[in-house]
């Protein structure tokens, strides 16, 4: 099994490197710009994204080879992430995360089951459409679903991923978690 760390970001990848050593594990570094010389990982790999371009962590997570895989996404600023029991992969975690605390997680995701979350057809739906810029009001007109329910699906959504706050990048990062399936 082999890490994969993949980011938009070289001093993140220079810092992964001075904390976990090549020999430790089969680890791969690979800044976004060489996307195009990237091996896909095997079935059951640990692949970590920090990716702040949201068209480039768009493409990687619809890659069919990513979705066999224990996806973890460090994010940014301003998520907010919760400490919610990571049960089911993606699992997403805070970008200030210390090494040491990355260091467990990823020892964690090594030996955790490789389960995905699992969605409706009615989120799915709700997020693809807040992703393309559609008002709640635009979305309820397609969906057929009352504000209060919608509003209520986007909170259970963000909320099993252990994420706070409704925001644009939120809804971005829960629809393309949600294609790691």
């Amino acid at each position: 099994m082999a890490w994969h760390f993949l980011s938009d970001c070289s001093y993140f990848l220079l810092g992964v490197r001075s904390f976990i050593p090549d020999e430790y594990i089969n680890v791969i570094y690979l800044h976004t710009r060489n996307i195009e010389k990237y091996t896909m990982p095997e079935p059951g790999d640990v692949v970590i994204l920090n990716i702040a371009d949201v068209g480039l962590r768009r493409y990687i997570t619809s890659c069919p080879d990513i979705a066999a895989c224990r996806v973890i996404m460090l994010l940014e600023p301003p998520f907010i992430v919760q400490n919610n029991s990571q049960q089911h992969f993606p699992w997403i975690l805070p970008c200030n995360i210390s090494p040491d605390m990355l260091k467990r997680k990823l020892h964690s995701a090594q030996s955790s089951p490789l389960v995905s979350r699992r969605h409706s057809h009615s989120e799915l739906r709700l997020f693809r459409y807040m992703a393309t810029g559609l008002s709640i009001e635009q979305v309820q007109q397609k969906m057929r679903l009352p504000k209060k329910s919608l509003y209520a699906m986007k909170r259970a959504v963000l909320s099993k991923y252990g994420i706070e706050g409704g925001k644009a990048h939120s809804v971005l990062l829960c629809r393309d978690a949600m294609k790691i399936m």
